[in-house]
């Protein structure tokens, strides 16, 4: 390699991370292991690793067929990309905590078990509970 070649980092696309991580989510809440998504795909697990890291673009065809296997619409992968807000969201929650709670399988089967709580008032008490046990932490 010439001296005056520089050696370059590729940058992953914002817009493929968020994709990677809307798979995780959807994949995680299903309880679907990467290697189950990767067969019923007919790719490696690996290759799945890629997707939800972002390190590898996703064609079409195949994010469409993602949305079939884990029951998600397209645009599902494309909600509260950078720059969206939610309108669902009341208080402003730091993109760095959100970010940190979807990181974790706890807080996917959390959030998967409390979508799973139709009645409204068990779904305040739950969140009660939360916030009391969040108090109980910090003190």
């Amino acid at each position: 390699m010439p001296a005056t070649a520089k050696l370059t980092r590729k940058r992953w696309d914002p817009i493929d991370v968020h994709i990677g991580n809307r798979i995780r989510l959807a994949r995680t809440a299903m309880q679907m292991s990467q290697t189950e998504l990767g067969a019923s795909m007919d790719i490696t697990f690996q290759q799945i690793q890629k997707y939800e890291s972002g390190a590898n673009r996703i064609s079409a065809a195949r994010l469409f067929k993602l949305s079939q296997i884990l029951q998600v619409s397209i645009t599902y992968f494309f909600e509260d990309v950078a720059g969206r807000r939610p309108i669902t969201r009341k208080k402003d929650v730091p993109a760095d905590i959100l970010g940190r709670f979807l990181s974790t399988s706890e807080s996917i089967q959390l959030m998967a078990a409390f979508a799973q709580i139709t009645n409204p008032n068990v779904r305040k008490r739950a969140l009660d509970l939360f916030r009391s046990l969040a108090d109980e932490a910090r003190s």
